[in-house]
């Protein structure tokens, strides 16, 4: 993979032809150019105040203080044009926008602005991800949840799928549904959690329909 950065607009881009990406491709072997361009990296640092409520333990009662905040923020737009020079192909652009921020509050007084630097290394960070993950395999951790209840054994399905058995609790979860429907007894609230674990059954055995 060969990379380009630049922070301005690539002129020499436009007379990258099909013939001259091909050229490429039979001297760097299969690959690809990838082409970032900067279109915007700006900061802006806003003096804000919030009126927040505090309580007084002693006198017992609320009362209210001003909060004092400074915020920078960075607005980065990069876009992204790839050549295969296996083929010479050369892809349209896409593009990725950022607006980071960070603040600092007190009560005395405005603080100091956080570094503008800290959040630019921010928003660079969020473009590299989003462009490695263009073409890069890449993996995700998310938090699910599973509701575990003991009535019409929604804990049974749960035991399957925190066992890493998506297949077994996908079973047990449609059994656990199809046993609300036709129970006088299932309550709304059990019904409508037999229907949410059936449905992140579905997602997690990638059948989206």
């Amino acid at each position: 993979l060969t990379t380009i950065l630049t922070e301005h607009s690539f002129t020499p881009f436009g007379s990258v032809g099909k013939t001259s990406a091909a050229s490429l491709g039979k001297i760097l072997g299969p690959s690809i150019l990838l082409f970032v361009n900067v279109q915007r990296c700006a900061t802006q640092q806003d003096k804000l105040y919030d009126k927040e409520t505090k309580y007084d333990a002693q006198r017992k009662v609320n009362y209210q203080v001003y909060a004092f905040i400074a915020r920078t923020r960075v607005f980065l737009k990069v876009s992204v044009r790839t050549v295969d020079l296996a083929t010479g192909r050369i892809f349209a652009a896409q593009s990725f926008e950022y607006s980071p921020e960070k603040r600092n509050k007190s009560y005395e007084g405005y603080p100091e602005f956080p570094a503008s630097f800290d959040i630019q290394d921010l928003a660079f960070r969020y473009a590299v991800r989003d462009i490695h993950n263009m073409y890069l395999p890449w993996s995700e951790n998310k938090l699910l949840y599973f509701y575990d209840n003991k009535d019409f054994n929604l804990k049974e399905a749960y035991k399957a799928l925190n066992g890493g058995d998506i297949d077994k609790a996908f079973e047990l979860s449609k059994q656990n549904l199809e046993e609300c429907k036709k129970s006088d007894k299932a309550k709304d609230k059990i019904l409508g959690r037999a229907n949410y674990n059936l449905g992140m059954c579905y997602m997690l055995r990638n059948e989206y329909d």
